[in-house]
């Protein structure tokens, strides 16, 4: 399935058509009730060379709304709000050395945790489509360039 794009001023910004999004640029692909996150490519790209990344351990509670972590920028720190209620399944244990991979590769070997969701046929609606999130990504990303 071929990405979504938009480019603002020199950079071109790339949304995998495969998953959904928050608003907020986390994306989720689904197997089941297994869950991946990790960053979109217009959060990494934003926000800076990614220098750490700090997630719950597994097995982990979390809800909805709640923290599953941060990640540190040389920019920014970004809490990464979970999507959805469950428990931490798997954590990338390749982010403890090579933090930036997320900037690499964030759709592929950047991901961030897998959960084992609760209720994700329910919470699932609250996420954005991949055009969805395109159109709020390219908007954000030219109210910045000013």
């Amino acid at each position: 399935m071929e990405p979504l794009t938009f480019t603002v001023d020199k950079f071109t910004f790339h949304i995998a058509a495969d998953r959904a999004y928050t608003v907020g640029g986390l994306w989720v692909m689904a197997e089941g009730d297994r869950l991946r996150l990790g960053v979109s490519d217009f959060v990494q790209g934003h926000s800076g060379d990614v220098t750490f990344v700090e997630t719950l351990p597994i097995g982990a509670a979390v809800a909805r709304g709640e923290s599953l972590g941060q990640l540190e920028t040389i920019k920014v720190t970004l809490e990464l709000i979970s999507p959805t209620t469950g428990h931490v399944a798997a954590v990338n244990s390749r982010l403890v050395t090579t933090a930036e991979i997320v900037n690499a590769d964030p759709y592929g070997d950047g991901w961030l945790v897998e959960l084992d969701a609760a209720d994700w046929l329910r919470e699932r609606d609250d996420l954005l489509t991949p055009e969805a999130y395109r159109d709020l990504a390219q908007a954000q990303a030219e109210e910045r360039s000013g």
